[in-house]
């Protein structure tokens, strides 16, 4: 309903809107923007660090081909992400 909203697609029950975790869109990203290098050949396993403000989330996909990737592991995370690492300098 925000979407629709704010005006990012024109029906309520969009095709066009769709969702995914910040590790698969980093995946993602790596896919298109480093085509020609070794990261991007088709059968490259690769990890996906995601250090955010309250967790860290791993996950290792596999670059199928050009437009497709696999999962080699499932995402895997923690708290122990900047936000609690300020905290410990703040209390020394």
């Amino acid at each position: 309903m925000c979407a629709f909203n704010a005006g990012l697609i024109k029906e309520k029950y969009s095709i066009y809107l769709q969702f995914t975790t910040e590790p698969e869109a980093a995946a993602v990203y790596c896919m298109e923007n480093l085509k020609g290098q070794t990261l991007a050949r088709p059968g490259t396993n690769f990890m996906i660090v995601d250090c955010g403000g309250g967790t860290v989330d791993l996950t290792i996909r596999k670059l199928i081909n050009d437009k497709q990737l696999g999962e080699i592991t499932e995402r895997s995370g923690d708290f122990c992400g900047s936000t609690y690492i300020d905290e410990e300098f703040i209390k020394r």
